[in-house]
């Protein structure tokens, strides 16, 4: 039988069975009933209120990580194709790279805020606690170094098709894969400092 058709039965098993007990036994019956009833419902509004909270607790959670993975591939990608030997196609690819950069960066930004503010231990906790306030400085820092290479990766890029050269040596790569190295570096502790809050550790 589908799932619907059991949902009403029962409910019309229910009713009829409730207005048999109020007939026979009076006004007692009655209250007792009514009270019973607005239990139940309370109860069943709290458990899909826990439920919803505790979904979007989740949902927080995994867009939160989501957006550090996208940041990490990022990373990885730019420093893999960044060389001194370039093609014109490969610069293409770190840029719509360093896009995905930010979307991540957004991503991870958004998702972070509103677990501070809307779920978990408050806000309170989080603005008073030193490791969070490193994690955050941290980050801003690798936000701080992704400046400049972004800014470049579209001039050299834009300047390249102008020039309609499909190859190109890039004399400052070396400088640009170590910033890219050491954003991976700084972003490795992040989630380091990230257990070690979630835990209570680093608070007395």
């Amino acid at each position: 039988m589908h799932r619907t058709h059991i949902v009403v039965n029962l409910t019309r098993f229910y009713i009829r069975k409730s207005s048999s007990f109020l007939r026979r036994n009076g006004r007692f019956s009655r209250t007792w009933w009514l009270r019973f009833n607005c239990n139940v419902l309370f109860t069943f509004k709290f458990d899909n209120y826990a439920r919803a909270t505790t979904m979007g607790e989740i949902f927080l959670a995994y867009s939160h990580i989501l957006g550090i993975l996208i940041i990490f591939t990022s990373l990885f990608v730019e420093n893999i194709l960044i060389g001194k030997d370039m093609t014109l196609r490969d610069m293409k690819r770190i840029t719509k790279a360093d896009q995905w950069y930010g979307i991540g960066s957004i991503l991870m930004l958004a998702t972070g805020f509103a677990r501070i503010y809307l779920v978990g231990k408050g806000s309170d906790y989080y603005w008073s606690h030193p490791l969070f306030l490193l994690k955050l400085g941290l980050f801003t820092i690798v936000g701080l170094l992704s400046i400049y290479p972004t800014i470049q990766f579209i001039k050299i890029y834009k300047k390249r098709k102008a020039d309609e050269a499909t190859r190109f040596t890039w004399d400052d790569s070396s400088r640009f894969k170590l910033m890219a190295r050491l954003q991976i570096g700084i972003l490795l502790i992040i989630p380091f400092l990230a257990n070690m809050i979630a835990r209570g550790m680093g608070v007395s």
